[in-house]
């Protein structure tokens, strides 16, 4: 007869691989069987742990639906501020970034491929999340100069927090850091232009 703490570490274990998996659906037939194996012996506190796991999925799914209406508001507002979206699959965006890395003098300087990035490529906002899409994108690729959270939220301050387009009407554009990342996001969206004109249509 196995220890009570030996239970207690398989339902955790389980719980954990169950939480990691993709979707509800997938681990719903191990919350399913838990409940099963814990039919007679459960108790509240134990139930309730399984349980973690379908809230587990819940949260994602309103964190995603939070994300998404986050995102067409976004969109909106980039549409009544003139600002043209551009199509660009992974693949055109890790050929843009390889191409303006060599432009980028400061780890920083990723506020500007963020803003150009998120205002016109459809990139999530949230600065982890955009962090992680562009590792998704690279699947496995390295850049000389990575995406780090740090390396944007610490600076996206200010101007530099703001659409792109009121970049270009600033009054302090004489000021240095505005001018450096200006310039490189000026340069980057070139780039992504030319890349995505062959094969999208920019809206």
């Amino acid at each position: 007869m196995r220890e009570s703490s030996d239970i207690s570490i398989d339902l955790e274990e389980m719980i954990g691989y169950a939480k990691s998996l993709p979707s509800w659906e997938d681990a719903r037939p191990i919350a399913n069987y838990l409940n099963w194996q814990f039919r007679n012996s459960g108790t509240p506190e134990v139930f309730a742990r399984i349980d973690s796991i379908a809230r587990h999925f819940k949260e994602q799914n309103e964190q995603a639906v939070a994300e998404r209406i986050r995102r067409q508001l976004e969109l909106r507002f980039q549409k009544l501020l003139g600002l043209p979206e551009i199509n660009l699959n992974n693949e055109q965006a890790v050929a843009a970034l390889m191409e303006v890395m060599p432009l980028i003098s400061f780890d920083n300087q990723w506020v500007a491929l963020y803003r150009i990035l998120v205002d016109f490529c459809h990139f999530p906002s949230e600065i982890q999340a955009f962090c992680d899409h562009i590792d998704d994108c690279l699947a496995g690729r390295k850049l000389s100069r990575p995406c780090k959270y740090q390396n944007i939220q610490k600076y996206l301050t200010g101007i530099l927090a703001k659409p792109y387009k009121q970049w270009l009407t600033y009054e302090g554009h004489e000021e240095i850091g505005f001018k450096r990342q200006k310039r490189v996001a000026e340069k980057f969206l070139a780039i992504v232009r030319r890349i995505a004109e062959n094969s999208t249509e920019i809206i």
